[in-house]
């Protein structure tokens, strides 16, 4: 094996090893920050993951591999360096465009799929194949840079695809003094060509690490700028709270909760005097108290309302129902109506001479209700048939 094989199979293992931790990097920042363009990101490091495995098969098997098998590796390899350029550039965009949604990428991939096709079935040399995929590369990054940005995380990523377009130039002119010496033609010797395009895949490596640099300070980034636009939106939403708490509800007057706020406002003496006076005249006054208005007495019937509303919230109601009972009795024995032991006998006699109904009066008189309308209704009875005895008689 010669000294360029075996720089150039480091040089790989090397490229394809980092491939492997960014993808993995890329895999887990997604769980992180689900946004879009990491999302985006994460399926072109994907794709540049799978030209390197590709150019790994090439590597160990181009000698051995002929016809399809040959032409699907060189396909795949054109096409995941492709979708990678592509799908990096789309994530640029979605970083610089906060809430833009994903592009659906039809007429691209179906240009690449094709241009891959043709790469298999017409490039049988792997320095043309590197060729088409460094000019490749450059093309789409140096368009990439071309986008103005004021976002300083989304400008690093723009200088490492700046820097990796720079080095796809550079690699470019050597693979095509490679192929065609005639036409271009560098001032280095061909062994000094051969070196650096063994080692080259190193190069690449740097620069891919600072695109995943530039992808993650854009991530973040786009998060910082969430969070501050959340603690701006709550910052004003404080301020309004601590107005509406300064101002009195009622009056509409400062409250003392402002005078901080007053403080600050004020400038020169006249404004230090008016201050003063108002503090003056908010400030409480020490000295005899006033006595407590009196309060209105309420009526002998407010208290006796009051009175049945506590028996009746305090399950009392019988107490109560037995004091009208016994009231009623007694003015009933004033009057001749009734002795004090009469019970059914006396509903009757009463019923006819009043004009009510002798069973409420029977229940009102003697007997047990057995809810709460029960007990109401012989109230009521109670009442009427006391009222009727306050009428004169003729």
């Amino acid at each position: 094996m010669s000294t360029d094989y075996l720089l150039w199979l480091w040089s790989l293992t090397s490229q394809a090893a980092s491939a492997t931790m960014i993808v993995g990097f890329f895999a887990a920042l997604r769980r992180s920050f689900p946004t879009a363009e990491v999302r985006v990101w994460t399926q072109a490091w994907a794709a540049n993951l799978l030209s390197l495995v590709v150019t790994f098969v090439d590597l160990y098997w181009v000698r051995s591999v002929e016809g399809p098998s040959l032409r699907a590796i060189f396909g795949l390899y054109i096409f995941g360096k492709a979708w990678f350029v592509v799908q990096m550039v789309h994530g640029l965009w979605l970083a610089g465009n906060p809430g833009a949604a994903p592009r659906r990428l039809r007429v691209p991939a179906v240009l690449i799929a094709a241009a891959s096709v043709v790469a298999g079935l017409y490039l049988h040399d792997y320095t043309l194949l590197s060729l088409l995929s460094q000019v490749g590369i450059f093309a789409g990054f140096f368009l990439a840079t071309l986008i103005p940005t004021a976002n300083r995380p989304v400008g690093w990523l723009l200088r490492g695809m700046g820097l990796r377009a720079l080095l796809s130039a550079v690699e470019s002119l050597i693979y095509a003094a490679q192929t065609a010496p005639p036409l271009v033609t560098l001032p280095w010797t061909a062994d000094s060509l051969a070196h650096f395009s063994a080692v080259s895949s190193s190069f690449d490596m740097l620069t891919e690490w600072l695109i995943a640099l530039g992808c993650v300070l854009a991530a973040t980034g786009r998060a910082h700028r969430e969070l501050a636009t959340t603690n701006e939106e709550l910052h004003r939403v404080q301020a309004s709270l601590r107005a509406m708490v300064d101002v009195d509800a009622l009056t509409g007057l400062a409250s003392r909760s402002a005078l901080r706020d007053i403080v600050r406002s004020l400038h020169g003496t006249s404004a230090g005097v008016l201050f003063l006076f108002w503090l003056w005249r908010i400030m409480p006054r020490f000295g005899v108290l006033r006595p407590d208005p009196a309060q209105p007495r309420r009526s002998l019937l407010a208290h006796l309302r009051a009175i049945g509303r506590f028996l009746w919230r305090h399950h009392a109601d019988a107490v109560l129902l037995d004091a009208v009972r016994a009231n009623v009795k007694r003015r009933l024995v004033q009057r001749g109506l009734a002795s004090p032991d009469a019970t059914a006998p006396l509903a009757a006699q009463l019923a006819r001479a009043f004009g009510m109904s002798e069973g409420d009066l029977a229940t009102a008189l003697s007997g047990t209700p057995a809810s709460n309308h029960q007990y109401a209704a012989a109230m009521k009875t109670l009442y009427d048939l006391s009222h009727k005895l306050n009428e004169p008689t003729h």
